[in-house]
């Protein structure tokens, strides 16, 4: 599995990084992690596609508490898992029968 991690090159959003590609590297000591630096002015988006599933409930604290202000999109089965740790949600999109539902 390759996972490519997007950052600015300022210090503390390669310090932030290095945290997260650690924690993923733990998670998923198989993968094969590459950090992109880039000069932008734009928020940098974190995108995590179920993995909250795959994580025991110490690790899922732990991440969803690494997150901080990142702006963040989570694809999960189950909503629980975020309002058990206390996550802010702003917006919630439900997908049913292919149909896509705020």
């Amino acid at each position: 599995m390759k996972i490519r991690i997007g950052t600015r090159k300022s210090r503390l959003a390669l310090i932030q990084t290095e945290l997260v590609k650690e924690k993923i590297e733990q998670a998923f000591p198989e993968a094969e992690i590459e950090l992109v630096k880039k000069m932008t002015k734009d928020v940098p988006l974190l995108l995590l596609d179920d993995v909250l599933s795959e994580l025991d409930s110490n690790r899922q604290n732990y991440l969803l508490n690494s997150i901080g202000e990142l702006q963040t999109i989570i694809t999960c089965t189950g909503l629980e898992e975020f309002v058990n740790n206390r996550f802010e949600i702003n917006r919630v999109f439900k997908v049913s029968d292919g149909v896509i539902h705020e």
